[in-house]
């Protein structure tokens, strides 16, 4: 039996994520049972990860202890007996795939801080060489399929986390486009008004232009995103939505949508995964907003004496990136919090 032992680290950026799910009703999740034993008695002792927490109920013990104190006392030692007979913890599918997305994330991190600051040492290409072999270790359990579909996730949540020039330099960019790009200055600082755009814009039509499928699949998606994040801020309170290649959108763009071609789901909100071609005239119609001004691109979601559009620093004056997690040599991120993929 293929045995997968739990790091300390992935057991202790757990525990913070509990107390964000304590008030939260979750869904009971029985372990599967293709998924292997993990052997945790070198591990630290056992420690409940999300996804076991379940439904906030010290109201009702607190209750109980008022009617009847003694029984409860004396079934504690029992409790503790228990405990330190736990030799192994049985991690639900759900619970493996959000591991792979931590140590994706800490790959990611890894490899845009060498990016971003151009000074690494072999310490740092250790530790990501680590955490993809995290990744690949958990891949033998989880499977391929799975581990794949969260390595895409992963990767599609930290997008929205980097400043949109330099994210796709790194990820799309060739090793020529991204020495140029580095060039320009350490951290991004110094670049001339316009140029990150330019370089990025480059990297686009490349990548629409000669990518492979799944490449272009993806860019698609992270652009999207981006648009769909900026659209909902103009939105204020609850609002009708709409999915589009699993991105909600403000209902309003259901007629933008339409006008690609895509087939109407109707009484459905949801528009499936869009085909290359689809997206790229979506985005293309959303570019064209975009250029004309925020009032422009508002204009699509809000009507416009409800449209005040919301502060937005200038990007293409002076791209400023997003400065990588605390480094742990001379460049290791920090952690994320574990469980913030549930």
């Amino acid at each position: 039996m293929k045995s997968f032992d739990l790091q300390d680290d992935e057991l202790e950026d757990a525990i913070p994520s509990v107390s964000k799910t304590i008030d939260k009703p979750h869904k009971e999740t029985k372990p599967n049972a293709g998924v292997k034993a993990v052997d945790v008695t070198k591990a630290i002792p056992a420690v409940p990860l999300p996804g076991e927490v379940g439904v906030d109920d010290g109201a009702d013990e607190a209750l109980m202890m008022r009617k009847n104190t003694a029984p409860i006392k004396e079934t504690q030692p029992s409790t503790r007996d228990h405990k330190k007979e736990v030799a192994a913890f049985v991690p639900t599918q759900d619970e493996l795939s959000c591991l792979v997305k931590y140590w994706v994330r800490r790959a990611i991190d890894g490899e845009y801080f060498i990016f971003w600051d151009q000074c690494f040492g072999t310490s740092d290409l250790r530790a990501i060489d680590f955490d993809w072999n995290r990744v690949n270790e958990i891949a033998q359990i989880l499977g391929t399929e799975k581990t794949d579909k969260a390595v895409t996730e992963a990767f599609e949540e930290e997008a929205q986390t980097f400043e949109r020039h330099n994210w796709i330099v790194f990820r799309y960019g060739t090793e020529e486009e991204r020495a140029a790009y580095q060039d320009l200055g350490v951290g991004f600082q110094d670049f001339e008004y316009g140029v990150a755009e330019e370089m990025a814009r480059r990297v686009v039509q490349r990548v629409f232009r000669n990518g492979v499928p799944e490449q272009q699949q993806a860019l698609i998606k992270d652009e999207l995103a981006r648009y769909a994040k900026k659209l909902k801020s103009y939105k204020r309170g609850p609002h009708d939505v709409i999915e589009i290649s699993g991105i909600s959108f403000p209902a309003e763009l259901r007629n933008l949508v339409l006008s690609t071609g895509v087939d109407d789901p109707q009484p459905s909100c949801r528009f499936g995964t869009l085909s290359i071609e689809q997206g790229k005239a979506l985005l293309a119609k959303l570019d064209e907003a975009a250029r004309k001004g925020e009032d422009a691109l508002g204009a699509l979601v809000v009507q416009r004496e409800d449209h005040t559009p919301p502060t937005v620093k200038n990007e293409s004056a002076s791209t400023v990136s997003r400065p990588p997690k605390a480094p742990a040599s001379c460049g290791r991120p920090d952690d994320d919090v574990i469980m913030e993929c549930l």
